[in-house]
């Protein structure tokens, strides 16, 4: 799923049109080829051949920044917020002998009307979660059974209800399960079937079962009211808007809602944005190029010769470096984002516990003091730069001062005269006659000596204004250089105290590690020292990232200058220059392919941050006061009216409200809507917050089906919030002596 206005927008800092269509007719190749086992290669290498072969040395491989998208961009419509015809629309839901549900049942999904909300109201156990697995199942098939495998520990043969496996056993015949699933898209209807055969042996007690799968059904509701047979793989392109790798952020659980927000979530945070805005789609499409790149500059590098050859061989290593280069720091990525979730596990661990609370919030203090003693500094030393060197200069003050004596000398002695002089003789020039009385006509001897004493006086005037604004100007330099230098004076005594409080925090943070260390919960997990390992391994990371990224700025400048260098010797190896040529437009689409995403990445943060801000804001008016963030660490956040973090003043509904309107907002920029299927979404909710939530959930979406439990998250007050847009209820409770859930509507 792809934001395709912020993709467009982030594709539109490619300079060069056509590199600009390759790179679209790259990622669409890798659309229609997502769900192969193997990278659509040769598909990459024909389009690039067919560009560079037909554009040749023309490209232009630049990129620009596109503008940030603000506030009023949502404003004009340019969100993925607005309103949608609803892409998919689940009909029903039918089991048979399906975990807690012996015989077939049915239960109705599809909205009625403006009434979009689905409800199935039943405690624990009595079969919620069997319906929310079977509707995982057909519309997700065996991924997810692999995922309940891997998750729950759960195989197919347990979700065989036992009412049956009983009956088979005893009538040695085979039990059917299934699920059945009923959708439509864009009006046409659908009916997906998953199902197995199980084959139950009684072994004393107990039941041994084995199953067998069969294979999936695939059919469509044709005009005429008939069933067609489709080929399963028609599945995948029906939900192309609700593929299994985002499964868990439309059909979810309240549990799975809160790791957003818990301590350490930076992961979940960062996969949630990649994968459902379609960052993925990108990055994988970068690393394919860099292959394809690499067979060509191989090709180019077997068919040169001469200092050609020397070059592209410098090119390969060059450019191999490169990609390793890139490919280190995205892993050092990955290391730092691990080390800094866990130590925010740590830290929320040490703060909930009652020995351990004091000394953290201790901590957490003597941090944030860190932190801004730290910001100061590093503000403090870029002035104290800026203030060497204009301090500098005075170095040169002793020649400045006799300078400024001299001219001040020649200013008091009339040397440098003002302009009265010649304004007097233009006077009499004027007049025609002298202050004495002699003529100075127009053909006067007096009146060209006046005029030849005027060029004079004017040339003498232009020195004398330069000496004179030089002597004002050095004056008031040489102030401005003395007081630079009070101010570097004063600086440099401002950076040893923040140095000095540096020191002092740095002491007080070790002491208080020491002492964590020493309370006994503490150092029996050994949390304090995995703490600090990983506090150091954050900091060796950045250091290794920093370098790496100096060094990709570096090999960009040699392989400028070598591809420059290629040109002059590419003449008269045309094999040659034809394989060097499609390098370099490869090597051009994956660099952009990088741009973009990045370009994409931050905008696709900035519009999850505002759409989160507002779903929030919409469910609960007690957190106006807050803006949400979410980092280029990817950490989710809320940020208070000082811009404090604030997350962990929260009220627990609070952040699982937060937690929702993150998956919801992902989704809005998506450019999606699927149905919003949730399992016991308002359990940690007060019932103040739980209502409010309530009563916009169904706003938020097109279809909205929920499992809830009884009273805590099925009252009064919440079925009159969701009322209006309420289509059906179900009541299921199970029965232990017929081993079976019964529903009634």
């Amino acid at each position: 799923m792809i934001d395709r206005r912020g993709l467009l927008r982030a594709f539109s800092g490619v300079k060069d049109e056509n590199l600009r269509a390759l790179m679209a007719r790259l990622v669409q190749v890798y659309r229609e080829h997502e769900e192969s086992a193997h990278a659509p290669l040769a598909h990459y290498r024909a389009a690039i051949e067919s560009y560079a072969d037909q554009y040749g040395d023309t490209l232009d491989p630049s990129y620009e920044e596109p503008l940030p998208t603000g506030p009023e961009s949502l404003a004009n419509g340019e969100s993925g917020s607005g309103a949608r015809r609803p892409f998919i629309t689940l009909e029903s839901l039918t089991v048979e002998n399906f975990g807690s549900y012996c015989g077939q049942t049915t239960i109705s999904l599809a909205p009625v009307g403006n009434r979009n909300v689905t409800v199935v109201v039943g405690s624990n156990g009595d079969g919620k979660s069997t319906l929310f697995m079977a509707l995982n199942w057909a519309l997700f098939g065996n991924d997810y059974i692999d995922e309940l495998q891997a998750g729950q520990q759960r195989e197919l043969a347990d979700l065989v209800n036992r009412a049956a496996a009983l009956a088979a056993g005893e009538q040695n015949c085979p039990v059917e399960v299934s699920v059945e699933l009923a959708f439509s898209v864009e009006g046409v209807k659908y009916f997906v079937t998953r199902a197995f055969q199980a084959t139950v042996t009684p072994r004393g007690e107990e039941l041994s079962i084995s199953v067998q799968l069969r294979p999936t059904k695939l059919r469509r509701l044709d005009a005429s009211g008939n069933l067609a047979d489709l080929l399963e793989g028609a599945l995948v392109s029906l939900l192309s808007q609700l593929p299994a790798r985002v499964r868990d952020f439309y059909l979810f659980d309240g549990e799975k809602i809160n790791r957003f927000v818990a301590p350490g979530a930076q992961r979940a945070v960062r996969s949630a944005i990649r994968r459902v805005v379609g960052i993925e789609a990108l990055e994988t499409t970068a690393e394919h190029l860099r292959r394809v790149s690499a067979h060509f500059r191989s090709e180019a590098r077997r068919l040169a010769s001469g200092d050609l050859a020397r070059i592209q061989d410098s090119l390969a290593r060059r450019t191999d470096e490169l990609a390793r280069t890139q490919q280190d720091i995205e892993r050092l990525k990955g290391e730092s984002l691990g080390h800094r979730s866990r130590v925010e596990e740590i830290d929320a661990f040490l703060s909930s516990t009652k020995d351990t609370r004091p000394l953290q919030q201790r901590r957490k203090e003597l941090e944030d003091l860190l932190k801004r003693y730290e910001e100061e500094e590093e503000s403090l030393v870029f002035t104290l730069r800026e203030l060497a060197c204009h301090a500098s200069t005075l170095f040169a003050s002793e020649a400045v001062g006799r300078l400024i004596e001299e001219l001040d000398r020649r200013r008091e002695a009339g040397v440098i005269p003002g302009p009265i002089s010649e304004q007097l003789i233009k006077d009499l020039l004027d007049l025609g006659e002298c202050i004495c009385g002699t003529p100075v006509g127009p053909e006067a001897e007096a009146r060209r000596r006046l005029e030849a004493r005027l060029d004079m006086l004017a040339e003498q005037s232009r020195q004398s204004e330069f000496q004179l604004g030089l002597f004002y100007q050095l004056g008031s330099s040489s102030r401005w250089v003395v007081d630079k230098a009070a101010q570097l004076d004063r600086g440099r005594k401002e950076l040893s105290r923040i140095r000095e409080h540096l020191r002092d925090a740095r002491n007080m943070l070790k002491e208080v590690s020491e002492q964590l260390e020493g309370i006994e919960v503490v150092d029996r997990s050994g949390w304090e020292a995995e703490r600090r390992e990983r506090e150091q391994a954050l900091i060796r990371c950045e250091a290794k990232i920093l370098s790496a990224n100096e060094r990709i700025e570096e090999l960009k400048r040699e392989i400028e200058r070598l591809k420059v260098e290629e040109q002059r010797e590419m003449q008269g190896q045309m094999e040659a220059a034809v394989a060097a040529t499609r390098a370099n437009w490869a090597e051009a689409a994956e660099l952009n392919i990088r741009n973009v995403f990045a370009a994409y990445a931050a905008q696709a943060r900035a519009e999850i941050e505002r759409e989160t801000t507002r779903l929030w804001k919409a469910m609960l008016p007690n957190v106006e006061a807050y803006r949400v963030s979410v980092s280029d660490d990817f950490e989710l956040s809320a940020i208070d009216e000082l811009g404090r973090p604030a997350m962990q003043e929260l009220a627990m509904g609070q952040q699982q409200c937060l937690g929702l309107a993150f998956i919801m907002s992902v989704a809005q920029v998506a450019e999606t809507k699927p149905p919003l299927v949730i399992d016991m979404p308002f359990g940690r909710l007060g019932s103040d917050t739980a209502s409010s939530v309530a009563a916009k959930l169904p706003q938020l979406t097109e279809q909205l089906i929920l499992f809830v439990l009884p009273g805590t998250e099925w009252n009064s007050s919440i079925q009159e919030a969701i009322g209006p847009a309420l289509a059906r209820q179900y009541s299921i409770k199970y029965d232990y002596e017929a081993h079976c859930t019964r529903v009634a509507s």
